[in-house]
C-alpha cells in the first residue's frame, strides 16, 4: 500500500487557493462588486444580503454629524454638539436595561435523541426538509454576515410552548475552535406564543449573557431592539471530541414571544455591520464633495475570496508644504470578523474626522491618517467569529510578527504600510479596534514603553507615558473606563498588533480599543447596553482626545492627566517591586497587585521600579480640575514644574509612609510587650517543671544509696 501524501503547510495552502480560484471563475458571471466566500466547492454558496435588516441606518443620512449623549467634563475645551437621541433615520433610541438573571434553563441540559432536523444551512435547495410540519419555525442564515448551521425541534415539548429548538452554529472556516457569533432568521412565528432556544455549542466558559445581557432581536416594525426572557447561560453535556481532553460545551438558553403581526425576527449577537454596509459607506463618502477632498481610497490588496481590501488617507491635501512634518496614525478595525461594534466605532472615527468641525480640520493638518476598515472580510461574509481569513486556520491578530504573503496577505500588506509610515514621518499613535464578550465598558489595553519610546519622552511621568493618552480618554468619555486598563502583555499575545508595533516600530501609544458587546456598568448609564450611537460617540471622542494629547490641551486635560499618574506612580530612587493593573487599583483606592515570579509578564523587564504605596483614591468627579492640589496659586496649570509635582507628590507619599511606620512603631511596641509577658509566663512553667525534675533526681538517689 503506497504511503499519504505528506504536504506542508504552505502546499496545503496553494492547493486550497486553486480551489478557490477555480470556484470564483466558476462564477464569474456574477456582478464583480459582490461579496465572495470562501468556502470549499461542494458546500459554498453565494451569500445575499438579508432584505433591509437594519433600515433605519440609512448611509444618506448617516454622514451628518454625530450627536452625543455624554455631557463634557469641564476640564475639557471641545465642545460637542447638543444631546441627540435619534437615529439618523429619526427613530428613538431607547435606554435597553439588563435582564434581571432570573432564568428556569437546567444546568447540563442536552438534546435528547427525540428530536428531527428542520433547518440545515448546507443544502443548496432552500425548501422544507422532509418531515417538517406547518407549525414549525422556518430557520434562515444563508446570507451575509449569517451564522447557523442547523437547527433540531424535539418531540418531546412541554405543552404551554410553541417548541423546543436547538441550534447549532457554525465554527470558524479552517479552525473548530471558535463559536460565538450568530445571526440568522426565524420566520412562522405565532403571535403571543412562547418559543423556546437553545444554542448548544458555544465554547466560551463564561459569557456576558450570565451578567445581564440580552438577545438582539429585529423586526420590520420596530427595528433593533433586546428582548428574550428566561436567558441563562451554562455548561451542557456535550463535548468537543470524543476524548477526555475535549472540552464542554455550554448552552444560551432563552424564550421568545412576538406581539402582534410580527411573524419574522433576526436574531443577532451584535449589531450586524457587513462587507456590503462598508463598501456603501465608502461609497457615500467618497460621493460627497466636502468630505471627498480631504480622503482617499486606495486598494489595499485583496483577500484570499478575491474581496477588496479598501485603506483609505485621511489628511489636509491643500497644504502640501508641510506634509512631511506631519506625523502618522494608523487605525484598524474587523480583524475579528465577529466583532461588528468596532466597525460602527470606525464609522464614527471616520464621519468626524471628515467633518467640517475646527477639531477635524486642526486633526488634519497636524496627522496623516491610515485607516484599513476591515482587515478581514473573508470571515465577516462567512460570518465567522475569529478567524475565517486565513489557509491555515490561524487567528490574524497572533501572526503580526511574521505574516505570510500567501496565508495572511491582509496583515502581510498593513504591516507593510505601518513600516513604510514610520520610516517616513514616524508612527505617533496606533489603534487597533475590536470588541469584548466577557467585560462591561469601553477600555484600552496598552504596552510597556519600550526604552527607546522612553527616551523621546521628557516629562515627569515617562515611566508611565503609555497610561497617558487612556487618562485623558477616560476624562473624556462618558463610557470609557480607566479603572479595566491594562498595560502589560501576556505570553500568548505577544504577537498581537499592539505588541509587535510597539515593539517593532517603537510607537508609545500603540493600543488595542475594546468595547463591549452588552454596556456599562459605571457611570450614568450603569446597567444599560450600548447601542449603534454609543459606538459611534467613542470614535468621536476619540478624536476629541487626540487632538488634546497632541496639542497640550488649552483646559489642562493633557497636564492634569499627569499629575494624577504622577500621584499613582511616583518616581522614587529605592529599587521597589513593580506595580501592575495600576488603572483598576488607583481608581478603587487600594494597594496595586505585585506582580509574580512565576509570571509570564513582560513589563518586568522594561518598566522602571515603582513605588509600592498604597496609591492615592481617584477624585468622584472628572471636572476636578486639580484633584490632587498640585498646582497651587496657578489655577490655570501654566508653565507648571514637573520635578515640582514629583517633590510635592513624593513628600506626600513619605508623609504617609512616615505615619505608617510610626504606626506600626506603636503596635510593634504593643506587640512586644505582649510577647514579654507570654515568654515570662513560659520561662516560669519551666522554672517549675525543673524543680520538680531536681527533687525527683534527689529521691531516686536516696533510694539507690540505700
Amino acid at each position: 500500500m503506497s504511503k499519504p501524501l505528506s504536504l506542508t503547510l504552505l502546499e496545503k495552502a496553494e492547493v486550497k487557493r486553486r480551489i478557490y480560484s477555480r470556484f470564483r471563475e466558476a462564477l464569474s458571471q456574477a456582478n464583480e462588486e459582490a461579496p465572495k466566500t470562501m468556502h470549499i466547492p461542494n458546500n459554498v454558496y453565494l451569500r445575499t444580503a438579508p432584505p433591509s435588516p437594519s433600515p433605519e441606518l440609512d448611509r444618506d443620512e448617516s454622514r451628518s454629524s454625530l450627536g452625543t449623549f455624554n455631557e463634557t467634563p469641564p476640564s475639557v475645551s471641545a465642545q460637542l454638539p447638543p444631546p441627540d437621541r435619534t437615529s439618523p433615520a429619526g427613530e428613538l433610541y431607547t435606554d435597553e436595561p439588563y435582564h434581571d438573571g432570573s432564568s428556569s434553563a437546567v444546568e447540563g441540559e442536552q438534546r435528547p435523541q427525540a428530536s428531527r432536523l428542520v433547518y440545515d444551512s448546507a443544502r443548496l435547495d432552500k425548501t422544507p426538509l422532509p418531515g417538517t410540519s406547518q407549525t414549525d419555525l422556518i430557520f434562515e442564515s444563508r446570507f451575509e454576515c449569517g451564522n447557523l448551521r442547523r437547527a433540531w425541534r424535539r418531540v418531546k415539548e412541554p405543552e404551554d410552548c410553541g417548541g423546543v429548538y436547538d441550534l447549532y452554529l457554525r465554527p470558524d472556516d479552517c479552525s473548530a475552535s471558535h463559536t460565538q457569533w450568530f445571526y440568522f432568521r426565524i420566520g412562522n412565528l405565532r403571535p403571543y406564543v412562547p418559543y423556546h432556544v437553545n444554542i448548544v455549542n458555544f465554547q466560551k466558559p463564561t459569557s456576558l449573557f450570565q451578567q445581564g445581557m440580552r438577545i438582539l432581536m429585529y423586526s420590520e416594525g420596530r427595528g433593533w431592539y433586546r428582548g428574550g426572557k428566561d436567558i441563562s447561560y451554562c455548561r451542557n453535556s456535550l463535548r468537543t471530541g470524543r476524548y477526555q481532553a475535549s472540552r464542554p460545551y455550554h448552552s444560551l438558553s432563552f424564550t421568545l414571544q412576538t406581539d402582534g403581526d410580527t411573524t419574522t425576527l433576526y436574531l443577532a449577537y451584535s449589531y450586524p455591520y457587513s462587507y456590503t454596509a462598508l463598501q456603501q459607506y465608502l461609497r457615500d463618502l467618497m460621493e460627497e464633495p466636502a468630505r471627498r477632498k480631504f480622503c482617499r481610497r486606495d486598494v489595499l490588496c485583496r483577500s484570499l475570496a478575491g474581496n477588496i481590501v479598501d485603506i483609505v488617507t485621511v489628511t489636509d491635501f491643500t497644504k502640501s508644504e508641510d506634509m512631511s512634518t506631519r506625523k502618522g496614525v494608523v487605525i484598524t478595525a474587523r480583524v475579528h470578523p465577529g466583532e461588528s461594534n468596532s466597525s460602527w466605532t470606525l464609522e464614527g472615527f471616520l464621519t468626524f474626522l471628515t467633518g467640517c468641525s475646527p477639531q477635524a480640520k486642526r486633526l488634519r493638518e497636524l496627522f496623516v491618517f491610515k485607516v484599513i476598515p476591515m482587515l478581514n472580510p473573508d470571515g465577516v461574509i462567512n460570518g465567522s467569529y475569529r478567524c475565517g481569513g486565513s489557509l491555515d486556520g490561524s487567528d490574524l491578530n497572533r501572526i503580526w510578527h511574521s505574516p505570510s504573503k500567501k496565508c495572511h496577505p491582509t496583515v502581510f500588506a498593513a504591516k507593510q504600510v505601518i513600516r513604510r509610515l514610520s520610516d517616513e514621518r514616524g508612527l505617533f499613535v496606533f489603534v487597533d479596534l475590536h470588541g469584548h464578550s466577557r467585560r462591561h465598558n469601553m477600555f484600552i489595553y496598552g504596552c510597556p514603553p519600550t526604552p527607546a519610546a522612553v527616551e523621546q519622552v521628557s516629562t515627569a511621568v515617562a515611566h508611565v507615558s503609555e497610561q497617558v493618552f487612556p487618562r485623558m480618554l477616560w476624562r473624556q468619555a462618558e463610557n470609557f473606563s480607566f479603572q479595566d486598563c491594562k498595560f502589560t502583555i501576556q505570553k500568548s499575545k505577544e504577537n498581537t498588533a499592539r505588541a509587535v508595533v510597539n515593539r517593532e516600530f517603537n510607537c508609545l501609544n500603540s493600543f488595542t480599543l475594546e468595547t463591549s458587546f452588552s454596556g456599562a456598568d459605571q457611570g450614568s448609564r450603569a446597567g444599560f447596553h450600548f447601542n449603534q450611537r454609543h459606538y459611534q460617540e467613542m470614535g468621536e471622542q476619540f478624536c476629541h482626545c487626540l487632538l488634546a494629547y497632541a496639542e497640550g490641551s488649552p483646559s489642562n486635560s493633557l497636564q492634569i492627566a499627569e499629575q494624577e499618574l504622577l500621584a499613582y506612580y511616583p518616581v522614587t530612587e529605592e529599587p521597589q517591586k513593580p506595580i501592575v493593573e495600576g488603572g483598576r487599583a488607583c481608581r478603587e483606592g487600594r494597594q496595586p497587585k505585585k506582580v509574580r515570579s512565576k509570571s509570564r509578564s513582560t513589563s518586568s523587564k522594561r518598566r522602571p521600579k515603582l513605588a509600592s504605596h498604597s496609591p492615592p483614591t481617584a477624585p468622584s468627579t472628572k471636572g476636578d480640575n486639580d484633584p490632587f492640589g498640585l498646582l497651587g496659586e496657578n489655577e490655570t496649570g501654566t508653565g507648571h514644574n514637573a520635578a515640582e509635582y514629583q517633590r510635592v507628590a513624593v513628600s506626600r507619599v513619605e508623609h504617609r509612609t512616615s505615619t505608617s511606620v510610626e504606626v506600626r512603631g506603636r503596635s510593634s511596641r504593643t506587640t512586644s510587650k505582649k510577647s514579654s509577658q507570654s515568654l515570662s509566663r513560659t520561662f516560669s512553667a519551666l522554672a517549675v517543671r525543673s524543680s520538680e525534675s531536681r527533687e525527683a533526681a534527689k529521691i531516686n538517689q536516696r533510694k539507690q544509696s540505700r
